[in-house]
C-alpha cells in the first residue's frame, strides 16, 4: 500500500509540473503572438540591402491572423501582394540600395514567379543594383535571378536548365483489376481531370491542352531570359535540349551567370558596390520585415473611388472559406459587399485555385 500511494503521489508531482512547463510555454507563444501582431516601428539606415529570400510557400494573399507566422524567425507570412508592394516601396526608398536576391527554389507557380520579376524589372529603373547569389538554381529561381545586375553561383553549386516536361498517371487498369466501377460526370473533353480513372493515355484534348501549357510558359521563360542574358532563344534551346549546362564552369562559359563565388566574396562585392568600410557590416533587411515599414507618402492625394481586389484561392467548396480555399457564401459576400459600396468603382478577381466543388457556385443566395 505504501509503495501504491509513492508511486501515485509521484505522478501526480511529475503532472504538475509538467503543467506548469507546459503553461509557460502557452504563455511565451501567446506574448510572441502579441508582439507579432504589434506594428513595432522598423528603422533603416542608409545603404541598407532588401534581402528576398523567398524560401516559403507563397500565397497570393498572407493569412490575416497573427499566428500564422514562421517558428524559426518569429516573422510574419507574407503573400505575393505584400513582396510586390515591399518591392515598389524599396524602388521610391533612399535607405535601400539594392535587392540581394538569395534564391535557390521557389514553391510558386510560374504565374508568381513572373509578377515578382516584373516588380524587380521596375525596380530597375531606379538605377539602383540587383545581385543574385545561390548553391543551387532551380529553373524558376533561375528565371527572376536573371533581371540581376550581376548573378552568383557557389563554385560547387549548381544550375538547372532542361526545359519543362508535363508526367501523367493513369489508374485505369489497376481498378479495373480491383473490379472497381468508375462513374464519371463531365461537361467537354477538355475536361480532363478526371481522364486517369477511365482512361490509359491521354486524350487528344488534354495532350492538346498540355502541350499548349508547357510551350507558351517554355516560350515566355526563355523570352525573359534572352533579354535579360543577352543569349539568343535558338542557343537557349540548344543548351537545354542537350543538357550542356551539367557544373558551374559550364554556366559561367555560356554566360549563364557572371561569377563563380563563395558568399562572403559576395559580400566583399556588395560592400564595394555601396562604398561600405571592409570591417563594417552590411545591413540588410528582410522582405518580411520591410513589409512593416509605413511608406513615405509623396504629396499623392488619396482618390474616393476604389477599386476592389478579391482573392479567390484555394480548392472551391461551400460555406463561407477562409485563406486555404473558396467559400461559395464568403465570396458571394464579398462580391456583394464591393458592389453595394458607392466608393467601389471596379473589382478585380484574383483566381488561384485547381477547381472544386461545381454545385457550391450555385448554393449562393
Amino acid at each position: 500500500m505504501k509503495d501504491f500511494f509513492k508511486m501515485m503521489f509521484a505522478s501526480m508531482l511529475g503532472f504538475l509540473l509538467v503543467s506548469i512547463i507546459l503553461f509557460f510555454i502557452f504563455i511565451g507563444v501567446i506574448a510572441s503572438i502579441v508582439s507579432l501582431s504589434t506594428d513595432e516601428e522598423v528603422v533603416i539606415p542608409a545603404k541598407t540591402v532588401l534581402h528576398l529570400e523567398l524560401n516559403k510557400p507563397l500565397t497570393d494573399r498572407a493569412p490575416k491572423s497573427p499566428i500564422f507566422f514562421d517558428l524559426a524567425t518569429m516573422t510574419r507570412q507574407c503573400g505575393l501582394t505584400d513582396i510586390l508592394k515591399s518591392i515598389k516601396k524599396a524602388k521610391n526608398d533612399d535607405n535601400i540600395s539594392g535587392i540581394f536576391l538569395d534564391i535557390s527554389s521557389i514553391d510558386a507557380g510560374i504565374s508568381t514567379v513572373s509578377e515578382i520579376r516584373d516588380a524587380v524589372i521596375d525596380f530597375r529603373k531606379s538605377g539602383k543594383f540587383i545581385y543574385s547569389y545561390s548553391e543551387d538554381y532551380s529553373q524558376r529561381a533561375y528565371y527572376l535571378s536573371t533581371v540581376s545586375d550581376k548573378i552568383f553561383l557557389h563554385p560547387q553549386g549548381m544550375l538547372l536548365f532542361k526545359g519543362i516536361n508535363a508526367e501523367m498517371f493513369f489508374l485505369k487498369g489497376m481498378l479495373e483489376k480491383l473490379d472497381v466501377k468508375v462513374q464519371i460526370i463531365r461537361h467537354g473533353k477538355f475536361k480532363a481531370a478526371a481522364e486517369p480513372f477511365f482512361l490509359d493515355k491521354m486524350s487528344i484534348e488534354n495532350r492538346k491542352q498540355i502541350t499548349a501549357l508547357i510551350s507558351n510558359t517554355w516560350v515566355q521563360m526563355l523570352k525573359g531570359i534572352s533579354e535579360t542574358r543577352n543569349i539568343s532563344i535558338e542557343s537557349l534551346n540548344r543548351l537545354a535540349d542537350s543538357l550542356r549546362i551539367q557544373f558551374p564552369e559550364d554556366a559561367l562559359k555560356y554566360k549563364f551567370i557572371d561569377q563563380l563565388a563563395y558568399k562572403d566574396e559576395i559580400l566583399i562585392e556588395l560592400k564595394k558596390k555601396m562604398n561600405v568600410p571592409e570591417k563594417e557590416k552590411i545591413s540588410f533587411i528582410t522582405i518580411d520585415k520591410y513589409n512593416t515599414v509605413q511608406e513615405e507618402k509623396r504629396g499623392l492625394k488619396e482618390s474616393r473611388d476604389k477599386i476592389a481586389v478579391i482573392f479567390a484561392s484555394g480548392d472551391i467548396m461551400a460555406g463561407d472559406g477562409d485563406d486555404k480555399y473558396i467559400g461559395s457564401d464568403g465570396m458571394a459576400k464579398a462580391i456583394k459587399k464591393a458592389r453595394e459600396d458607392d466608393r467601389v468603382k471596379a473589382i478585380v478577381l484574383r483566381v488561384n485555385s485547381p477547381g472544386g466543388s461545381c454545385l457550391a457556385p450555385y448554393r449562393v443566395q
